[in-house]
Parts: C-alpha cells; structure tokens; sequence
C-alpha cells in the first residue's frame, strides 16, 4: 500500500487504514444529539419541565409574595369584619393561595430535576 501525503508535519496512513477508522468511529456514539435514546430523551424532558416550574414559579413568588407573612410591626393580626374590608381580605387569600402555586412549583420542579438526574445513572 502507498502512504498518504504529509500533512501538518505528520503523516496520515494507509487509505484502508483511514477508510477502516473512519467506519469504527461512526458506528460508536458519541452522546450527540444523534446518539440519545429513550431515557435520555425523558430525562432532557424532564429536565426542562423541571426548569420551567421553577421560572413560572419564581415569577409568582415574584409577583404575590411569599404565602406566610409576618407583618413588618411583628404582631400577627387575625382577620375581623370590623377591621378591615372584604374585598381586601379576598385580594390578600387569592394572593396567599396564588404564592403557595408558586412555592410548590418550584419544589415541584426541583424534584423533577432531581428525578431527572438520578435516572441517567
């Protein structure tokens, strides 16, 4: 067999030796995307859903606040029909309902991750 020409300062081999290596390479995979299989493919699914928990659940901590408030004089009030207006105490349940959504999707979608990462080993 003829050698290859130099190239770079080094030379390549045999065609049948390169031919040879080149088939050896393509049937091995090399965790492409080409290469991912059926669990791979649930776990990268979980894996986002997982993501996107956690941001949609940040968002509404964002956005309502955390469901358990202290109020910043220290004293915990309860509510009285006396004390306050009804449609305040309604705004302020929606917005507790509203943070503990947001509290258990991001420990929902920590879990997801969590679950994710453990079925790949």
């Amino acid at each position: 067999m003829r050698r290859i020409a130099v190239e770079g300062g080094r030379e390549r081999g045999t065609a049948r030796q390169e031919h040879e290596c080149g088939e050896a390479q393509r049937e091995r995979p090399q965790g492409g995307a080409g290469a991912l299989g059926e669990e791979d493919a649930m776990s990268k699914g979980l894996n986002v859903l997982g993501l996107l928990l956690n941001l949609a659940g940040v968002v509404v901590l964002f956005l309502f606040g955390m469901p358990l408030r202290v109020p910043p004089g220290g004293k915990v009030v309860t509510w009285t029909m006396a004390s306050i207006d009804l449609q305040v105490k309604k705004l302020d349940d929606v917005s507790g309902v509203l943070g503990w959504i947001g509290l258990s999707a991001i420990v929902l979608g920590t879990l997801l991750q969590v679950w994710a990462t453990l079925e790949r080993r």
